[in-house]
């Protein structure tokens, strides 16, 4: 990743819903995302057991890789939020997203 990101922290709504959650996520949204000018790839990640992991308010983390203006995909992304399809399996209340920048020298 060398470009701006977008990252969202989710949960589903219950861990009886996780199987429909991500079933949800990786062949509904990612395809609806992926789809918009601009998001040019996305990486879903499940939090690890283990240490720090019964403290963490969260169990994914997706990384949608942005290519262009960040402000415009963020502008087109919101333009087809209303239309894009819902899941019941989805903690929309508890789900968090932030616009992430590279930090200049800050790769190795």
């Amino acid at each position: 990743m060398t470009g701006p990101v977008l990252a969202t922290l989710a949960n589903p709504v219950s861990p009886e819903h996780e199987g429909e959650f991500n079933t949800w996520y990786n062949e509904t949204h990612l395809k609806e995302m992926i789809a918009i000018p601009g998001v040019a790839a996305i990486n879903r990640y499940r939090l690890a057991d283990g240490p720090g992991a019964e403290s963490a308010e969260h169990r994914y983390l997706t990384f949608y890789e942005l290519d262009g203006d960040p402000a415009a995909v963020l502008a087109e992304i919101r333009a087809r939020s209303q239309s894009m399809t819902r899941s019941d399996a989805f903690d929309a209340a508890g789900s968090s997203m932030a616009l992430w920048v590279p930090v200049e020298g800050g790769s190795a």
